[in-house]
């Protein structure tokens, strides 16, 4: 005895096939795409160029991925942000 259907029609098992292929993936348009790509690996070249030449800012940022150089890119402007508006805070509090 085989184990039961879990689809009853060969069209149920399609309509699940396309839900879990909806639920799974992201279409989008390649150029746009492509571009990003490049844009992403440039940023990366350019911070390996960077620490290359000494940069302590490249030092930071420096990752093993692309999209990790981009994310460390990200924190380094939101913390970067936060201590200047502490700084500021601090300047404002002591006048």
């Amino acid at each position: 005895m085989g184990r039961p259907r879990q689809y009853a029609t060969a069209a149920a098992r399609q309509a699940a096939y396309r839900q879990r292929m909806h639920a799974t993936t992201i279409w989008v348009d390649r150029a746009p795409f492509e571009r990003m790509a490049r844009a992403i690996d440039m940023l990366q070249e350019a911070t390996w160029c960077a620490r290359k030449q000494g940069s302590l800012m490249a030092r930071e940022l420096e990752r093993s991925t692309p999209v990790e150089t981009l994310e460390a890119t990200v924190n380094w402007i939101v913390h970067r942000l936060q201590r200047e508006h502490e700084n500021a805070q601090d300047v404002t509090a002591v006048k």
